[in-house]
């Protein structure tokens, strides 16, 4: 998508012809050229925790795999869900 999207924007390729040409959709080329899109990190928007707390979570379930505690999907979300309304 990188290459596209610098195709567009330094070379001056027109939207449509470098979507046809690329094989990616119209719109969502559209959508990184116009800058409504991030072009570097499409999902940020998305994020729900800070790359700090998903640090966090990730040490935490490392620490208890390696003491032999096997996590359920439950017990995972409960983490993360603690992490993301600590204050």
């Amino acid at each position: 998508m990188l290459l596209v999207y610098k195709a567009v924007k330094e070379i001056g390729i027109q939207i449509k012809t470098a979507a046809r040409n690329f094989g990616v959709l119209t719109q969502t080329l559209r959508d990184r050229v116009k800058g409504l899109v991030n072009v570097e990190n499409p999902n940020e928007q998305w994020r729900a925790m800070t790359r700090e707390k998903e640090k966090t979570l990730i040490e935490r379930i490392t620490a208890l795999s390696q003491l032999g505690y096997g996590l359920t999907n439950a017990k995972l979300k409960q983490l993360a869900g603690e992490l993301l309304h600590e204050l």
